[in-house]
């Protein structure tokens, strides 16, 4: 009789947490539809519709499928693909995104999540972490009162600490602070080092907890030789990823700069092309 009380707890608790896990999803799934099938753009992966049947009582959604994959992919296997034009794909996806009214957040601005259509243009995906607000005030530095802003636990957050700015760490209270746009700025420019590079920022760092370590002490991706980056490109992308998230400069200043002309070639025998986009 012991026995079967305690199958039964067990059962009950198993349930219980199934139900809420359920439920959890539910409203994540909900968060990430509302947001995703209002966007149309060249550069934003199109939300087809919501399968409710095929991975029942779950739902999955419905985006046109990449043969070509995520963009580092991509680029491993077609080194010669313009770096410059991807770079400009996604901050135009960037632009369009902070530009609605109120601004979408995508939180998760990273190679992984770019995929690479069938005209070999660039489009982000993936907002399961979006967040859509109005008037996001800046957030306050590491050193600040972060109360103020929605946070969530540590373990719920899915984006990679690699990519993510160092304000929206709340150290004290072992949480990840909501985001503003210069967030996805800060994601941009070590995406920025990722594309050119074909690896991921602090590499060398084999933990998350190594790199978050780093990052709270003020260290940032390094140059690396015999790749091709341009003081132009590089410089951007260190002004990305400024501590301070006012002194990091719009999507509308990064797409800009970069539709500048880009003066210095790609060392010889590196595959790498460069062309003039006017987008």
């Amino acid at each position: 009789m012991q026995i079967r009380e305690r199958e039964f707890s067990r059962y009950i608790q198993t349930s219980n947490f199934t139900a809420c896990w359920l439920k959890n999803w539910h409203q994540n799934f909900c968060h990430e539809t509302l947001i995703w099938r209002q966007l149309r753009h060249p550069n934003i992966l199109p939300l087809l519709g919501v399968n409710q049947t095929t991975f029942a009582p779950a739902f999955c959604f419905i985006a046109p499928w990449m043969d070509n994959g995520d963009v580092i992919t991509y680029l491993k296997k077609n080194p010669s693909h313009s770096r410059l034009a991807v770079l400009l794909d996604i901050a135009a996806g960037l632009v369009y995104l902070h530009s609605k009214d109120p601004p979408i957040i995508h939180g998760d601005i990273r190679g992984a999540n770019v995929l690479v259509t069938d005209d070999l243009h660039c489009c982000i995906a993936d907002f399961g972490l979006a967040t859509c607000k109005p008037n996001v005030p800046f957030p306050a530095l590491l050193d600040s009162d972060m109360s103020i802003y929605d946070t969530h636990p540590l373990s719920k957050v899915r984006s990679s600490i690699r990519w993510m700015a160092p304000e929206r760490f709340n150290v004290k209270e072992v949480v990840i602070v909501n985001e503003h746009p210069s967030s996805d700025i800060y994601s941009f420019g070590c995406s920025i080092i990722e594309i050119l590079t074909l690896q991921h920022p602090f590499h060398d760092k084999k933990s998350d907890a190594a790199v978050l370590f780093g990052i709270l002490n003020g260290e940032r991706p390094w140059r690396l030789e015999n790749i091709w980056c341009p003081d132009s490109i590089w410089d951007l992308a260190t002004q990305c990823w400024a501590l301070d998230p006012k002194a990091r400069p719009t999507a509308r200043e990064v797409y800009e700069a970069l539709k500048q002309p880009v003066l210095e070639l790609p060392p010889s025998g590196s595959g790498v092309q460069v062309q003039s986009l006017q987008i």
